[in-house]
């Protein structure tokens, strides 16, 4: 039952997506998206299989699951961030996106969990919000350095 859950989760984002102001243009999009994603894929990675922490569904479609949330809802959800964060002035708002996307990331990560499309076996939730904000820090630091290549 969760296939539809993440599937409407990540419609929803692609709109929430289509519909904020870019500040970014599209290759510096379509950049921050891959690396994004690629980054979230990695942690993944290591965490699943290289040091089994966590563990993931074998059910095909909770496997799909995992991948709408990995590779599609996660790295839009930065790309709003980064996307948010550059349009604002004031440092406040700034901070308001960043705590909202990262209650956002979480809570998508913790759906996962409780849906059981992976288990944690030496993860938790704290890592998780270490992992999100060391993704969300490294892709300001990336927009930023995109945005001077101009």
């Amino acid at each position: 039952m969760p296939l539809p859950l993440f599937v409407l989760i990540a419609w929803v984002t692609i709109i929430i997506f289509s519909i904020v102001p870019k500040k970014l243009d599209l290759i510096e999009n379509i950049i921050m998206f891959f690396s994004v994603s690629i980054i979230e894929i990695n942690i993944s990675t290591i965490a699943t299989l290289n040091l089994g922490l966590i563990e993931n569904s074998k059910d095909p479609k909770m496997f799909i699951s995992l991948l709408i949330n990995r590779n599609i809802t996660i790295p839009l959800w930065i790309l709003i961030f980064i996307n948010l964060t550059n349009a604002l002035e004031s440092n406040f708002k700034k901070i308001s996106i960043e705590a909202i996307t990262l209650f956002i990331l979480v809570f998508v990560k913790l759906l996962a969990l409780w849906t059981g499309v992976k288990v944690y076996t030496g993860w938790n939730s704290y890592y998780d919000v270490i992992s999100l904000l060391g993704l969300m820090i490294f892709s300001t630091f990336f927009a930023k350095m995109l945005k001077k290549l101009e």
